[in-house]
């Protein structure tokens, strides 16, 4: 007679909305979803500003180095874009581009339409501003308690 035992955090499927502090160590980590964030760090639905996400990668390579998640992303975005990184650095000779000399890595893939885009938190308005890097630095934020919302 076999005995199995299964454990219950056996396997985590993390997105950027739930299972986003990787909660209770699983053994096993699935990359099914992609991770997408504001700039700030605020989890979107759609394709955020700050984006990991395997399929933009399947014509072409990631940029060797890609940038981290924002400060106030969840543990799941910090842990694969570590491993993300730690896998391309194995490699001496990473391709310098793929397919059509893409260099993209986890900026740059939403496109804002011309109406909003003056209102947009672009990385170099952000990097300008000492208010919004305080604000996200002070970070994670909760409301009364709760789970923390950034």
């Amino acid at each position: 007679r076999t005995c199995v035992q299964v454990w219950n955090e056996f396997q985590a499927e993390p997105s950027a909305l739930w299972h986003t502090q990787l909660e209770g160590g699983p053994y096993m980590y699935h990359y099914t979803f992609g991770l997408e964030y504001t700039l700030d760090g605020i989890p979107v639905t759609s394709v955020g500003d700050w984006s990991l996400d395997k399929r933009h990668f399947t014509g072409s390579y990631p940029a060797a180095e890609l940038e981290p998640p924002p400060r106030c992303a969840g543990t799941a975005a910090k842990t694969l874009h570590a491993k993300f990184t730690e896998a391309m650095a194995s490699f001496p000779d990473w391709p310098s581009s793929g397919a059509g000399g893409s260099r993209r890595g986890t900026l740059g893939w939403v496109a804002h339409d011309s109406a909003s885009a003056g209102k947009q938190l672009t990385d170099e308005l952000f990097r300008r501003s000492p208010l919004a890097r305080a604000l996200v630095a002070a970070g994670p934020w909760s409301w009364e308690g709760a789970q923390p919302l950034l």
